[in-house]
């Protein structure tokens, strides 16, 4: 295989100018990669300070958060800004033993630094870099030979898997970000600039209706709305919008609950019964985990047993719910609530023991 075939089964070279002017990006990952930018253009004024104390900027960046996380957002950004290129490693190179995941990376690195400046992509270091293997050795001695001090390439790697990593590896890195899955406010604004335009959708119960969805998710979920022609321009009301949501076949993969839910019905588990759930949770224990879910989420809590205790239709983020705390099942109407109060008190005598 000559170099040339070499270089072009390992990485790809994008140019600035070739980067899409228009990307929908994660807002968080935009304010990261800002201000990101922002130490790297004042780095040049410190560079003389650091030297003399033996101190480098590096330029290794490390991004982490759940699955569906717009971490490309982040490398686009800078390269598109500051501007240079982006090398990124194709992950279907790299594995494989030990001595092909070297000289992909070493290939990558190398590349970056003829083209330097440059941006070196490396996605999935839990792959490259796993804990306990040759690999993350390789990986290790390979980053840390590359700064940008001295060869003008940034290194940029991400992981949703930090555990995975070799703790070597990770505090190579000079600075490293957390992107939790998106709050509601960012939601709200990602369907804001989604539905720009769509009078029957109101963001703000769309994102209510994802709690703890990843950006993806939200992504594909934006998707299934738009290409679903409406019935007309009145406002959907929130009953609506989350049967449109079960309907879709999109769900919020990135959260625990969700994920944890589908895995147990593909291998064939099932809800207990209410009668099992009485058995298997004797009083004591059920104040116990009635003052856990008080103390996790008092309001989510109480909203269920209110919604039980009513009959009302049970929401999907409910059914979620109540997928974490199934014993809230459990027992009559009243001592639901009683449980309920009971908890909450012991929770604010134990806060204010604490000094909360």
């Amino acid at each position: 295989m000559s170099r040339d075939d070499l270089l072009t089964e390992v990485v790809i070279l994008i140019d600035p100018e070739d980067l899409a002017d228009e990307r929908f990006s994660q807002p968080a990952v935009i304010e990261r990669a800002k201000l990101f930018r922002s130490v790297l253009s004042t780095h040049v004024n410190f560079r003389d300070v650091l030297e003399k104390k033996g101190l480098s900027f590096g330029g290794r960046v490390l991004l982490i958060g759940p699955p569906g996380t717009d971490f490309e957002a982040f490398p686009h950004h800078i390269a598109q800004e500051v501007p240079m290129k982006t090398v990124k490693l194709r992950i279907s190179s790299a594995i494989g033993d030990s001595r092909r995941i070297s000289e992909s990376v070493r290939t990558a690195l190398e590349f970056a630094k003829r083209n330097a400046p440059a941006v070196l992509y490396l996605e999935k270091i839990d792959v490259l870099g796993k804990s306990a293997t040759n690999h993350a050795a390789v990986l290790y001695s390979s980053l840390k030979e590359y700064t940008w001090d001295e060869n003008e390439v940034l290194v940029i790697c991400t992981t949703s898997d930090p555990d995975m990593v070799e703790r070597d590896l990770l505090a190579l890195f000079d600075r490293v970000y957390i992107f939790p899955t998106p709050q509601v406010e960012e939601r709200v604004k990602v369907f804001e600039t989604l539905f720009e335009g769509r009078k029957d959708i109101d963001p703000t119960l769309v994102a209510e209706s994802t709690e703890g969805w990843g950006f993806s998710d939200i992504h594909h979920l934006a998707v299934s709305f738009l290409t679903d022609v409406p019935e007309n321009t009145e406002l959907l009301p929130r009953i609506k919008i989350e049967q449109i949501i079960e309907n879709s076949g999109v769900m919020g993969m990135a959260r625990y609950e969700i994920h944890d839910s589908v895995s147990r019905i593909a291998r064939g588990e099932h809800s207990p019964s209410v009668e099992s759930l009485q058995s298997e949770y004797p009083d004591d224990f059920l104040d116990q985990l009635y003052l856990m879910a008080v103390g996790d989420d008092f309001q989510g809590t109480q909203r269920i047993i209110e919604a039980l205790n009513a009959n009302h239709p049970l929401t999907p983020q409910d059914r979620e719910f109540l997928a974490r705390y199934p014993f809230i099942l459990t027992g009559k109407a009243e001592d639901r609530l009683t449980r309920l109060m009971r908890a909450k008190r012991s929770s604010d005598r134990l806060s204010r023991i604490m000094g909360r």
